[in-house]
This record gives C-alpha cells, structure tokens and sequence, in this order.
C-alpha cells in the first residue's frame, strides 16, 4: 500500500492534530483529508508553515471549548426520562435511538446537538437508566441520564400481606380456637354434673 507524507491542516479527531506530519494510505489522503482541505502533501513550502498551523489551531480549540462549556453545564448530571411502549419483562416495541436523544437534548438546551455527538454502543432496547456521553467537542464530554420508562406507566403487582397482619389474623384463629374450646369444656361440665345427679336420686 503506498503512503504518503502530509501535514494534517486541521485537527481530524482523534488521531490527528493540526500540524502533525504523518505518513497516511495515499487513497485516504487523496480521495478524503487533501481535498476536503484537512491536510497537505508535506512539501517544504507547507513545512514553513508548521508552527503557525498549531499555533492557530489551538486557538481555534479554545473557542470551540468556550463555545460549548456552557452546554455541557446544563447537559452534564441531567436526566432526560423518555417514555416508550415496553412489553413483558421491560423489552421495548423498538427502541431508543441516538438521534431522539439528540432531538430531546436540543429542546432542553435550545441548540442543535447532532445525533453523531451522542455515544451510543447501540440503541437502547429495554427500560432502565443509561449513562449517555454527549461529546460536544473532543475535550469536552458532558453525561446525561437517560430514563427509559414504560409509557403505561408501572405495572403494580399483588402486595403480600404484611407480618403485622399476619400475626393479627394468627391471633385471631387462635383466640375462635380458645373460645370453642372452652364453650365445649363447659357443655362436658354440665353432662357431667346432670348424670351425677342422675345417680344420687337412684
């Protein structure tokens, strides 16, 4: 594979920065970072220019840190809760995908947040909370909250009794238990009491 010599122009994150010089596949540096104006092949006439490229690329870096750091204030701890159809066992109809995020995240800040910026391995496809990073830029990566919810709401289950009225009821039988118990002793009683007088007139 052939390679070629540039001088990155820009910073192309997260491998290069403004003024680097490296040696990169010569497609790539053809077809993509020459003319999108990112780099230049690393002649002397650019070489001259090395130290001024950084020195305005971190220039450049600064404004765009400042130019978002108020964003990630707001962004950064929030909880978005998003609620969606949810089946058995929280699996979603569908999911959570990075552009709603970025669409909701917009509306909060009132600035447009591109769905590229949300770090998502993958769509959220069950109900729970998700540690979402935003990266605004590449030094700058606020994380939201993201509350996955089931739109119905939470699906109330039976509540057990509780000991208290456990032992309440256990008590209760216990005491009907006693109370039969004694009416029956005093029916014996009075049997008893009859056959003897039963006897003594004989």
């Amino acid at each position: 594979m052939v390679r070629i010599r540039v001088i990155f122009l820009h910073d192309v994150f997260p491998k290069y920065k403004a003024g680097d010089i490296r040696a990169v596949a010569g497609g790539y540096a053809r077809n993509y970072l020459i003319p999108q104006g990112l780099a230049a092949p690393a002649t002397g006439e650019h070489l001259k220019r090395v130290e001024k490229i950084k020195v305005v690329a971190e220039e450049q870096r600064k404004r765009e840190v400042q130019g978002v750091l108020g964003i990630s204030e707001l962004l950064n701890g929030t909880s978005l809760t998003v609620k969606v159809r949810a089946g058995e066992g929280g699996r979603l109809y569908g999911s959570v995908t990075s552009a709603q995020i970025a669409h909701e995240l917009s509306q909060i800040t009132g600035q447009e947040i591109d769905r590229r910026s949300i770090q998502l391995e993958e769509s959220i496809k069950e109900v729970g909370v998700f540690e979402v990073p935003v990266r605004l830029h590449h030094e700058v990566v606020p994380v939201v909250n993201v509350v996955v919810e089931d739109e119905r709401g939470p699906i109330e289950s039976p509540v057990p009794a509780s000991s208290e009225q456990n032992e309440t009821t256990l008590v209760d039988s216990i005491e009907e238990i006693e109370d039969g118990s004694s009416d029956e002793s005093s029916d014996d009683i009075e049997i008893e009491s009859s056959e003897a007088e039963t006897l003594e007139e004989n």
